[in-house]
């Protein structure tokens, strides 16, 4: 339920690999107190620091020294892309008053170079010398093709490149032993970025992904008695996300100026596309967000016999922003005979304002896991979720539609009208059997059933002025 992914898709940022305890995954028949989703639950584990004063290092390095070129790169006399790999870092943790308070400190550092080679088209040298020259500009920010011309316009271009991906992650965690009570709080902090060239369709456009993630995660366990335990969890985190979209001169491409934007769009704050015939080119700031998050929960065990009684609460507030965009210009040639006669057949212009909602999730459970016999374990209970629609946050208004299953008669609700109806009566019930078929635990058969109520919400905040007209390519662009 974090923003759990860094730029290169992994989830190292929220803890490096010698931080990490212990981990759980569960991907079905799982019990009442999880919830939400009914795709995977995983559960991650921090290590903690002890009396004594411990550290490691550690350093893998990867390099393309001693591997072959590629074999396609090979076979077009192409260069040796570049291959990086070097993750390092290292933890240290001891006490900072004996028998009480502890600290343990964590970093990890990321430096990749992925290699990639590609094969795509481009506009042919013949339809870049028959278009018009405002068009020619366009067409000059492709790669020069360096294969097969199709005849239809379009050429062959194979490249060879590296994309990088660069991530920092560091955390301290301090734990505290007060009589029956065990508490603990947690801060990580943790860069990402990654430039993915969009290769086999894009093989000039070079797209930074930015990503800053920080939680601050705060627990305590309290020993009531020697079988009645409770704990609470909350957590803050945030995660701030852009996309960006440039241009680059691989394979002698001429990038075209930002000066193309018509004057009144803002160059920094704008998306620009052009389109010919299949293969596209883009520049400018694809999307930027943040997504944050408070999350507090409680969970109360009781043993009791063969039973483990389990019962806790769940809230979950998360507020997303989708930040502005002055304008989105899209110049579609659909054809490369539209591109040659200097025609784009659609042209849009859109503006994409600030979005900044909130909504919250709220779940309680209770849940038996009773020991039966010495090898099957039953595990039932029963869940309940509510998830109210979300509202606008900094004066943004949301906008429900009516009459959703009739196109012809679908508009806009009354403002405040809420997205959909909250569902008091999501009610799910669970139980699931395991049995053991030796006495090591090594072979296991489970089954069960249960219910799931998913999170409703989904891309409301998609919202844009659109206004779509069909142009002549040059009357729309300010091209030197």
């Amino acid at each position: 339920e974090l923003p759990a992914l860094n730029a290169s898709g992994g989830f190292s940022n929220l803890v490096s690999v010698d931080a990490l305890q212990e981990f759980r995954i569960q991907t079905s028949t799982y019990a009442p107190e999880y919830g939400r989703s009914p795709g995977g639950q995983i559960s991650l584990v921090t290590r903690s620091g002890t009396n004594a004063l411990h550290g490691t290092l550690f350093d893998y390095l990867r390099n393309d020294v001693l591997d072959a070129n590629n074999w396609f790169a090979d076979r077009r006399g192409l260069a040796k892309p570049k291959e990086r790999q070097n993750d390092f870092g290292g933890v240290i943790g001891g006490p900072i008053i004996k028998d009480k308070t502890f600290f343990f400190f964590s970093y990890e550092g990321l430096r990749l170079r992925q290699p990639q080679v590609s094969t795509t088209l481009v506009p042919s040298l013949s339809l870049r010398a028959a278009a018009p020259p405002a068009v020619q500009t366009l067409l000059n920010a492709f790669p020069i093709p360096n294969g097969i011309d199709q005849g239809n316009g379009l050429a062959q271009f194979t490249t060879s490149y590296s994309d990088p991906t660069t991530m920092d992650a560091a955390s301290l965690k301090i734990d505290h032993q007060m009589g029956k009570v065990t508490m603990f709080a947690r801060y990580d902090y943790s860069p990402s970025n990654n430039i993915a060239n969009l290769g086999s369709s894009e093989p000039n456009n070079p797209r930074p992904t930015l990503f800053n993630t920080r939680t601050l995660t705060y627990g305590a366990t309290w020993i009531v008695t020697p079988t009645m335990t409770n704990e609470f969890r909350s957590n803050w985190s945030r995660q701030d996300g852009a996309t960006l979209l440039t241009l680059d001169s691989n394979g002698g491409a001429v990038p075209f100026s930002p000066s193309v934007y018509p004057g009144n769009f803002p160059q920094q704050n704008s998306f620009f596309e052009v389109y010919v015939a299949g293969v596209t080119e883009i520049l400018g700031r694809n999307g930027e967000g943040t997504q944050g998050q408070l999350n507090f929960v409680d969970n109360f065990t009781w043993v009791h016999g063969n039973h483990q009684f389990k019962f806790g609460v769940d809230y979950r507030y998360l507020f997303p922003s989708a930040l502005s965009r002055a304008a989105d210009l899209d110049v579609l040639f659909l054809t490369t005979a539209a591109a040659q006669q200097g025609l784009a057949e659609i042209a849009t212009a859109a503006r994409s304002p600030r979005v900044d909602y909130a909504y919250s999730n709220f779940s309680a459970y209770a849940q038996d896991t009773w020991k039966l016999t010495q090898r099957l374990t039953a595990t039932y209970g029963l869940r309940w979720d509510l998830n109210p629609p979300p509202h606008g946050r900094n004066g943004t208004t949301l906008y429900a539609a009516n009459d959703t299953n009739n196109l012809s008669a679908l508009a806009f609700a009354t403002a405040g009208t809420p997205l959909w109806n909250t569902q008091y009566s999501n009610f799910a019930p669970r139980v699931g059997l395991a049995y053991r078929l030796n006495e090591s635990g090594t072979n296991v058969i489970r089954g069960g059933f249960g219910m799931f109520y998913d999170l409703p919400a989904g891309a409301i905040s998609n919202v844009v002025i659109l206004s779509p007209n069909v142009v002549s390519g040059p009357t729309l662009l300010n091209v030197p």
